[in-house]
C-alpha cells in the first residue's frame, strides 16, 4: 500500500550545561593621558582660532593624520612676536639643510631651525637677533613681556607661515607686512610670507628686518 505520512517533530530538548568562563586575557597598555582644557582622554578637539596650551592661537589641525608627530601648530600670542628681527647677520654661507623643497614644506620648521641653530657658519649660534635663535629662545619673560607657558617654539617653514597667514585671516593680531619663514633661498636671500596680501618672497636680505611670529606643533 502506500507510505503513510509522517508523524509531527517532537520537542526540542534541554539546553546543555554553560561551559566554564575561559581565563581573563592580559591586561592591555594604558593610553597616555593628554592634559589640556581642549583634551579630552587621550583625544584633543582643538579647532582652528582656539587658544592653544601656549596661549598662542591654533591655526593648523591636521584632520587626515598627514604628518607623523603632531596634530596641531600654534602660532605664539601676539606679546611674543618680534617686531623687528633679521634672518642671520650672515649672508656669506648657505645651509642646506633649510633650503629647497623639503626645507618649504609643513611639518620642516622645527627641524630648519634646529638645523639652523646647530651651524655655526650660518648663525644662529650667538646672533641674539636672528630669526631662529628668537624663535628657540622663546619663554615666558623672554622677551619682556611675552606671556606663554610653553619653551618649545621654532621659527615656521614658509610653508606653515602661508598656512598661519591663510588660516588666521582676522584673527592672533597679526600685521600687514611680511614675517620671516626658516626656509632659505640662497646664501643671501631668505623666504617671508606677505601677511595681509597672501604672497610668498624670495626676494628680501637676510639682514633685513621683519617681523617674527614662532611656532609650535603638538
Amino acid at each position: 500500500g502506500l507510505p503513510g505520512l509522517n508523524g509531527s517533530s517532537g520537542g526540542s530538548g534541554p539546553a546543555g550545561a554553560t561551559g566554564a568562563t575561559g581565563a581573563t586575557g592580559a591586561s592591555g597598555v594604558a593610553a597616555p593621558i593628554v592634559t589640556g582644557a581642549n583634551c579630552i582622554g587621550t583625544k584633543c578637539t582643538y579647532k582652528i582660532g582656539d587658544t592653544g596650551p601656549g596661549g598662542g592661537i591654533i591655526f593648523f589641525v591636521d584632520y587626515n593624520d598627514q604628518y607623523a608627530g603632531f596634530n596641531y601648530l600654534e602660532a605664539a600670542p601676539t606679546s611674543c612676536e618680534s617686531a623687528s628681527s633679521a634672518w642671520s647677520s650672515d649672508t656669506s654661507h648657505s645651509l642646506l639643510a633649510v633650503k629647497g623643497w623639503a626645507a618649504r614644506a609643513v611639518g620642516s620648521g622645527q627641524a630648519n631651525t634646529t638645523a639652523m641653530l646647530a651651524n655655526g657658519a650660518t648663525s644662529y649660534v650667538g646672533d641674539t637677533s636672528g630669526a631662529a635663535f628668537y624663535s628657540n629662545a622663546l619663554a615666558s619673560g623672554v622677551p619682556t613681556g611675552c606671556v606663554t607657558s610653553k619653551d618649545d617654539w621654532f621659527l615656521g617653514s614658509i610653508g606653515e607661515m602661508k598656512l598661519m597667514d591663510d588660516n588666521l585671516q582676522g584673527l592672533g593680531e597679526f600685521n600687514a607686512v611680511r614675517y620671516w619663514s626658516s626656509t632659505e633661498d640662497t646664501s643671501t636671500i631668505a623666504w617671508n610670507q606677505a601677511f595681509g596680501w597672501g604672497s610668498q618672497d624670495a626676494n628680501y636680505p637676510k639682514t633685513w628686518t621683519n617681523r617674527v611670529r614662532p611656532v609650535r606643533a603638538f
